[in-house]
């Protein structure tokens, strides 16, 4: 008896499937874009994070600096009130309110500064 040979079918399936699945990657893979570093939030460019931390810094003394302002000029609202001028029976009462307003102001600012100093930047 003779042994079978193999027939032409049998000996170009493993290369057409081979083929096949080439082609089906290639196609798949031909959409992939590579990305770049801001993917991963890493910028490899220069100066970035310092110039961050510089524009939170500016912005930081800014506000604090327009808060130190406002309160010398509250400071200096409730200093403007003018006991002597008044009549003797009335200037207690008017120290007393000139002292609660200046209380009220250091309140306010102290709390305001608590502000501040939890969210002071790191230099």
């Amino acid at each position: 008896m003779q042994s079978a040979r193999p027939t032409r079918i049998v000996s170009w399936v493993p290369t057409a499937i081979l083929a096949g699945a080439f082609g089906v990657s290639l196609l798949l893979l031909s959409g992939c874009v590579q990305v770049g570093d801001r993917l991963t939030g890493v910028d490899v460019a220069r100066g970035r994070p310092t110039t961050c931390i510089k524009q939170c810094n500016d912005s930081f003394k800014l506000a604090y600096d327009n808060e130190q302002k406002a309160h010398a000029e509250a400071k200096a609202l409730c200093d403007a009130i003018d006991c002597a001028k008044l009549p003797q029976g009335d200037q207690q009462a008017c120290i007393a309110q000139r002292q609660a307003c200046q209380q009220a102001e250091e309140a306010r600012h102290n709390a305001e500064a608590g502000v501040w100093h939890a969210v002071r930047p790191a230099v």
